[in-house]
């Protein structure tokens, strides 16, 4: 058995980290980034961007394949039919400071009931990458949630950043969500 010295070893590391740092090895795989809305906080020790409010308001990034494959609009549909079908209230792109919960406006059409529901809102990221968002009033334990949903799609990937919280908590912090929605940027692509 061949010895190493504490200098063999020292030299050992130092071309494992300058060979690493060469071709780019990395402990985790590069995710995506985005601008902290105001008002909330980064889960630094997370291993995908989350935030989070005092008052509850949550952010999550996730990846997910894009498979079947499809744009971004076949999947904005996609998400949509399957909530609303789940009885979820879709709202404005835009919510004021004072807005109330609304309550859905149902028309019959033969044998459908139908919600009138908003359109997603569609934008351009600072990365160049359009995404759309789109959100929902949602029944939990006997009070009004607001989940949101912001999809991106490039190539074999779908991005979703999602929010959750209260009514109450949610609406003050709707437009700097959006805003902050518009900072997206996947992660560099590998070569």
């Amino acid at each position: 058995m061949v010895g190493l010295s504490c200098h063999g070893v020292r030299v050992a590391s130092a071309l494992v980290l300058g060979a690493c740092l060469l071709v780019g090895c990395s402990s985790k795989p590069a995710q995506p980034t985005m601008d902290d809305p105001k008002g909330f906080v980064r889960f630094e020790k997370s291993h995908v961007p989350k935030w989070i409010t005092p008052d509850g308001v949550r952010l999550k990034v996730r990846r997910v394949d894009n498979d079947p494959r499809g744009d971004l609009p076949f999947w904005m549909d996609a998400m949509a039919r399957h909530l609303d079908q789940r009885g979820y209230v879709r709202l404005p792109a835009t919510l004021g400071k004072d807005a109330t919960p609304p309550r859905p406006r149902l028309e019959r059409e033969g044998d459908v009931t139908e919600a009138k529901v908003a359109a997603p809102r569609c934008f351009d990221t600072v990365a160049g990458l359009r995404g759309c968002q789109a959100t929902w009033l949602v029944p939990r334990q006997g009070e009004d949630w607001v989940m949101t949903v912001a999809v991106y799609v490039r190539g074999d990937d779908i991005y979703l950043v999602e929010g959750a919280g209260p009514w109450q908590a949610w609406r003050p912090r709707h437009d700097d969500v959006s805003a902050a929605l518009r900072s997206f940027r996947p992660p560099a692509r590998e070569r």
